[in-house]
């Protein structure tokens, strides 16, 4: 099946916002962290002195500016984000895992909000994964089915799609002890954040009435096709 490679264009970008508070609850379930920055600190759970921190990335990823007949009429059947210069370190156990979920209300969609560090927004988890300091080109995959209907509308609708990362201890309701840091490259780093998919294109049939006899079928077939690397896609 066609496999392809998105470096995000328009508004797409990575943001991180973060908490902190003497009581782990209070750091972990606050409704609003810092105004989202630019950094790369995407995932960290740690306790610093007498107060735990929170780090969660906020990414958008902008499908809006792909030309019309580029990846039209698509069913999603992996996906997952290709991670680079990766580093990571874990004090408590699970500390160098992450978990990637969809945004479903955004505070202001099509852009960053200090709101959306309220987990009660976050639905469609992933599982939590391993990450490896120094890694590169580590593909983390998007292994809920929802999310991945989430990301194939998106697609096919040209909108945007909302993602949050966290450290496995912040999901996982765990408190850390130490620092439990992943880290790695931004859209618009040297080695840049991708999504890579897999998908097919889903046949479009027309039928016309008349007579009860079925008129001949139009559109795409049923099988996969690969796309031209314009909008922002290219073949990997």
């Amino acid at each position: 099946m066609p496999v392809r490679e998105f470096t995000p264009t328009g508004v797409s970008e990575g943001k991180t916002t973060t908490k902190n508070n003497n009581n782990v609850a209070t750091a972990r379930g606050h409704t609003q962290g810092s105004t989202p920055t630019d950094n790369t600190n995407f995932a960290i759970a740690r306790k610093q002195g007498s107060k735990y921190h929170f780090f969660r990335g906020l990414f958008i990823f902008d499908f809006s500016n792909i030309p019309a007949s580029d990846l039209k009429g698509i069913k999603v059947i992996r996906a997952g984000l290709v991670l680079s210069d990766l580093s990571v370190s874990a004090a408590d156990s699970g500390g160098d895992k992450m978990v990637v979920s969809h945004i479903h209300n955004p505070n202001s969609y099509g852009s960053w909000g200090s709101y959306d560090y309220n987990n009660t927004r976050y639905s469609k988890h992933t599982s939590a994964q391993t990450l490896t300091n120094g890694d590169d080109n580590f593909l983390f995959e998007l292994d809920n089915r929802a999310l991945l209907k989430q990301l194939q509308d998106t697609i096919n609708n040209r909108t945007r799609l909302h993602l949050v990362t966290r450290n496995n201890i912040d999901y996982a309701g765990g408190t850390p002890t130490g620092t439990n840091s992943i880290v790695f490259d931004d859209v618009d780093d040297n080695a840049p954040l991708k999504l890579r998919i897999f998908y097919r294109t889903i046949p479009a049939r027309r039928y016309t009435s008349g007579g009860g006899r079925r008129a001949s079928r139009s559109g795409f077939g049923g099988d996969t096709i690969s796309a031209g690397t314009s909008g922002g896609f290219g073949v990997f």
